[in-house]
């Protein structure tokens, strides 16, 4: 009890006062409902709760008196002190000389900021931090990746030369949409350093056919596919014609829609409306899976343009094990990955488990008995506890990797189908990006952290 709570987190449990639900808080926010789910969760992991109102009845007891209060819970907590460490001060970043500025100040203080315990003031041996200064904002590029700010990790892929390229979610408190945006980040470890690669135009997808000029919105995917080509998925929480939308960038830098957007006079209707989509897949053949999250649907899209349901009902629920995946519910899935035999495995978020699909089409569950908690270590995947699982990976010996956001950890199942906890919650605040570099070292983003670190072994 007592370890430092975000701003973010503050003004979640400002809201969790207020009285607010979960998708009062999205909608406040501008999130997700997931989102604002995970937070309240890793709120109530911080300080040792088990309760909502053992949120409130905190905040109360702790917020400032009318003298200094601002009107809103948000702005009211921006200094709070909790336990015995300090709020870390957050760097805003509005404009490209800010930005810029920002970088300086990074490279300036990098030899001490890069230290400092990742947030929680525990040392943690095992994990190094490789991108990121643990302050939330856009700023570095040019620069060392671990003097950069980055926002939230949402994917991370290694292309064919060994460099990361991760989605990088940033949102600008207080709100403001022209900085809400999905950029797509690379850095090249033979120097160290990172730029921005797409994601950086306004947030109109059809004025460009260049990557780099498109803005994507906040909360975006990656895919790698086997031409080194990159898949982007670009959600939004309502069904806005320019959104909810999948394209490709091709190794030139260039752009293509593939599916969903609107039809709009410069990009033909592409037969398949989406509702906010999230995780990607591609597999050998370059046929595409997209986790269509609020149509709770996963559709294939082949090399020749044809489209087919793979998982779903269209209608959110926990059922349908053991038979096929298009008879089977999803709830708020947020993550796909290919195993190495080519099932499907999707991170099935808000029934707290990670199911598979296999290739005759047959769905089950593989990890979480679908209540959300937190046991299970050493013994059977399928008979163990998760909170809300955000991304998944696999390791070359078939090793499944799940980011069990909720509890602050990255767990893995052995082909055996017993489940471990590899990393976390020491060190860890929200992790949620996982992906395995070419020795197979485990590479995990933080979005409560806003770093991406590297396990060592």
């Amino acid at each position: 009890m007592g370890r430092e709570l975000s701003p973010r987190e503050l003004e979640v449990a400002g809201f969790v006062a207020e009285g607010c639900s979960n998708r009062d808080i999205a909608e406040r926010l501008g999130i997700a409902q997931r989102t604002a789910e995970a937070h309240v969760e890793q709120t109530l992991n911080k300080l040792g709760f088990h309760t909502r109102s053992q949120i409130a009845a905190w905040f109360v007891q702790r917020r400032p008196g009318p003298e200094t209060r601002s009107t809103t819970a948000a702005s009211a907590w921006r200094s709070v002190v909790t336990g015995q460490v300090a709020t870390r001060p957050r760097l805003y970043i509005p404009s490209r000389f800010a930005r810029r500025a920002g970088v300086l100040a990074s490279l300036a203080l990098v030899g001490a900021l890069s230290i400092l315990p990742p947030l929680r003031g525990e040392s943690v041996p095992t994990l190094e931090a490789i991108v990121g200064i643990g302050s939330e904002g856009y700023s570095g590029d040019g620069g060392p990746a671990a003097a950069a700010q980055i926002g939230e990790p949402t994917s991370i892929v290694f292309d064919e030369s060994g460099a990361l390229i991760f989605a990088d979610s940033y949102r600008e408190y207080p709100q403001s949409r022209g900085m809400n945006r999905t950029r797509i980040r690379r850095v090249d470890f033979s120097s160290g350093r990172i730029r921005t690669v797409a994601g950086d135009g306004p947030l109109r997808f059809f004025e460009s056919d260049a990557a780099y000029a498109i803005g994507f919105e906040s909360e975006g995917h990656i895919a790698l596919g086997p031409g080194n080509e990159l898949y982007v998925s670009v959600p939004q929480g309502n069904k806005r014609e320019n959104q909810n939308w999948v394209g490709r960038i091709d190794r030139a830098g260039g752009f293509s829609l593939l599916i969903g957007g609107a039809p709009v006079d410069r990009v033909p209707w592409t037969r398949r409306a989406l509702y906010v989509p999230s995780g990607l897949a591609v597999d050998p053949d370059g046929a595409l899976y997209v986790l269509d999250s609020r149509n709770y649907e996963v559709v294939r899209l082949t090399s020749d343009g044809a489209i087919v349901v793979v998982a779903g009902t269209g209608g959110a629920g926990a059922d349908g094990d053991g038979g096929p995946a298009t008879k089977a519910s999803l709830s708020d899935a947020l993550e796909l990955a290919l195993a190495p035999d080519g099932s499907l495995h999707i991170a099935d978020t808000n029934n707290h488990r990670v199911r598979a699909i296999d290739n005759g089409g047959i769905i089950r569950t593989i990890a979480g008995d679908g209540v959300q908690g937190f046991r299970g270590d050493g013994g059977p995947a399928a008979n163990a506890r998760l909170s809300l699982p955000s991304d998944i990976a696999f390791g070359r010996d078939g090793t499944l990797y799940i980011a069990d956001t909720g509890n602050a950890r990255v767990r893995a199942v052995s082909p055996s189908g017993i489940i471990t906890t590899v990393a976390g919650p020491a060190g860890l605040v929200r992790p949620t990006a996982l992906a395995l570099d070419a020795n197979g070292g485990l590479v995990i983003g933080d979005a409560g952290s806003h770093r991406i670190y590297r396990l060592k072994r």
